[in-house]
This record gives structure tokens, sequence and C-alpha cells, in this order.
């Protein structure tokens, strides 16, 4: 979502909202249309995932509900959040090195 930060963030919106009128899909572009504005303001190359989620949904004011997962790489290494059942892992020669663990 932000390749000047090196962050990379997916959000899935809650079908469930559809009986009730509601774009799900909405919410979900809105909420990482706002994590790249809540990026633009962390410091550089210190994102703070779990800070950057809090604000876009703060800010975000579309009904509905959504997934969300958000990674990035800084300085101090790899950091992520993840809210629902969404998940990363992580490949090095193809081996799986270290996965998410999934929240249901």
């Amino acid at each position: 979502i932000c390749g000047d930060e090196q962050a990379i963030g997916v959000a899935d919106g809650v079908g469930g909202w559809a009986d009730l009128g509601v774009d799900a899909g909405q919410y979900a572009r809105e909420l990482m249309s706002n994590s790249v504005t809540a990026i633009q303001d962390e410091p550089k190359r210190s994102v703070d995932p779990a800070r950057v989620l809090d604000k876009a949904y703060t800010c975000t004011k579309a009904k509905g509900s959504s997934t969300a997962c958000i990674i990035a790489l800084t300085d101090q290494g790899l950091h992520a959040i993840n809210l629902g059942d969404s998940g990363f892992m992580v490949v090095r020669d193809g081996c799986t090195v270290f996965r998410s663990p999934v929240q249901q």
C-alpha cells in the first residue's frame, strides 16, 4: 500500500453486510486508503502497523467491517498486524520460515 515505506496491506470486507444493503468492499477500500494516509504520517523507516490500522479505522466512515493485514519492513525488522482470518507467511528459499497465527 506504500512502496516508499516498504509496507503492504490487504483488507477483505465482511460480506454479511450485504443483507443490510451495505457494500463491505467500500469499507475495505476506504480502510486501506486511510492506511496509506496513516503510513505517510509515520516516522520514516519506522512504520508501526498497529498504530496505522488504528488510525485508519478511526478515519473510516463507511459502514461495514473487514479483515485486515498490514506488514511493514523497517530498520528493526518485519512488523505486522493481523485482524480476522487473514494472514501472511514469510518464505525463504522455498521454505516457510514464519506463518502468522490465524484469528477466528
